[in-house]
């Protein structure tokens, strides 16, 4: 998918170029913020638990690897694997 929208991007010229790669740019980092913010959460649960010696419950578990996982899985899902 990823050459396929090089492609057609390469064929446009002026606004016809600009739009979607200002939505590309805009709408693709949205998972890498959330990713962050989402790990944040978490962190801030490792942090405000760290000495009440129980376990660190699903939620914040869950927003510390998932927002890890999102994160480090989109420029991957956005770009393709590509082989060198």
């Amino acid at each position: 998918m990823s050459l396929l929208v090089e492609h057609r991007l390469d064929e446009a010229r002026g606004r016809r170029r600009l739009a979607p790669a200002v939505n590309a740019f805009g709408y693709g980092h949205f998972p890498i913020v959330a990713g962050i913010v989402l790990t944040a959460l978490g962190v801030e649960g490792v942090v405000a638990h760290a000495d009440s010696g129980k376990g660190l419950g699903g939620f914040y578990a869950g927003a510390l690897c998932g927002g890890m996982a999102m994160m480090y899985a989109d420029p991957p899902l956005r770009y393709g694997a590509r082989s060198r």
